[in-house]
Formats: structure tokens, sequence, C-alpha cells
């Protein structure tokens, strides 16, 4: 069944033969392009799954992919298709709000999805210091018999 649909959806909606904690869910969405949709929390009410998502790109093929986890603990996974008649410009860009952009000191986590740049920096520094242990370790020279 080949799945036509004229304006771009604003929420993902699922539904399953039991139901799934949204934490046990992963759902997104990406298109022929390479380009996956910005997409919020999941809710779960019963066996129905929901996510809204920001849609953006080029009109085209679009898959939805899923992973659940089953209240018997068995992994599920699969896949929707449709084509989207109409291209979707790029949501305006709004400055996050202070919790949007809240960065876990420790891990990065938050913010822009990833690591911090100071993180990096770390990791860096880490990955040098050992280099030059190494290095300093195997220039020593050696004090025995």
């Amino acid at each position: 069944m080949k799945r036509l649909i004229a304006a771009a959806p604003e929420r993902i909606t699922l539904t399953f033969s039991e139901p799934i904690p949204p934490d046990a869910a992963v759902i997104f969405v990406t298109g022929a392009d390479g380009v996956t949709w910005q997409v919020g929390d999941i809710t779960a009410n019963g066996d129905t799954l929901a996510m809204p998502i920001t849609p953006a790109g080029p009109a085209g093929r679009r898959k939805i992919n899923y992973e659940v986890v089953t209240g018997d603990g068995d992994p599920v996974s699969g896949a929707v298709t449709f084509t989207l008649a109409e291209a979707v410009p790029p949501a305006a860009s709004t400055p996050p709000t202070t919790s949007e952009s809240a960065v876990d000191p420790i891990t990065g986590a938050g913010g822009s999805g990833g690591p911090s740049g100071w993180v990096w920096v770390v990791v860096a520094a880490v990955g040098l210091g050992l280099v030059v242990g190494i290095v300093l370790a195997r220039a020593r020279p050696s004090t025995g018999p």
C-alpha cells in the first residue's frame, strides 16, 4: 500500500498489540536524503505511543523506524514508510530557553545534543598525557644489569 501524505505531520502515533512504556521505545523518522527529523518526547496511552516531530526537507520518501521492548521483555523493531508530497522548509530557529540549553557538567549531555567543547578538551588532554607518558617511559635508559 502506497502512503502519500500531502502535508508533513506534526505528530507520529504508533499502535501496538499491547501497552509499551514510553521509556522502552525509540522512534525516529528519516528521509531518502538521510536527514533525520527532530523528535520530541514519546508519550504512551495504553497500546499507543505518540511523539511530536519537527519535519524538514524535500518532498519524497520517509521512514518511521521504531524499536520497542514489550512487557515480556521481547525486543520488537520495524518501520513504516510514507511519501511526503511537498517539501517542508526548515523551522524558524528560536533561541533555547535556559532549561533547554542546560548541559550536564560531567557528561556534557543536553544543550545541543552532544558533549560540550570542554569535555573534548579534557579528553584530548588525557590522550596527549598518555602519549607523552609512553614516549618518556620508552626513552628512559634501562637501569638493569
